[in-house]
């Protein structure tokens, strides 16, 4: 089993993101909003103007994280091939992904 994680800049981009996930075979994935170190770091301005430049700039800074458990390799496979259909990956801006190996998952019903 394999964690997919997928970092998506472009956020206008989710919908598709999640129905290629969906078209194949993925059937969940959670999604929260995060920031990387390049946009979260200090800038050197007093807190009120970075308080200011925050609202100025709205939630336009942010990133969609997706992470998803893919149980075979097969179906990883597909994922990752429907994924990159819909990000252009390696472009400037545009995101990432990557997998990490699942040794176990806890659920209600134990292992």
């Amino acid at each position: 089993m394999e964690l997919l994680v997928i970092v998506l800049n472009r956020v206008e981009k989710l919908g598709r993101v999640l129905g290629a996930l969906t078209q194949a075979g993925v059937s969940g994935a959670t999604v929260f909003e995060s920031v990387g170190t390049g946009r979260a770091r200090p800038t050197g301005h007093l807190p009120l103007i970075s308080g200011l430049r925050r609202m100025v700039e709205g939630d336009k800074q942010h990133s969609d994280t997706i992470f998803c458990l893919v149980p075979d390799p097969a179906a990883l496979t597909t994922a990752v091939a429907a994924v990159r259909a819909v990000m252009a990956l390696g472009e400037p801006g545009e995101g990432l992904m990557f997998t990490l190996p699942v040794g176990s998952v806890f659920d209600r019903e134990g292992l």
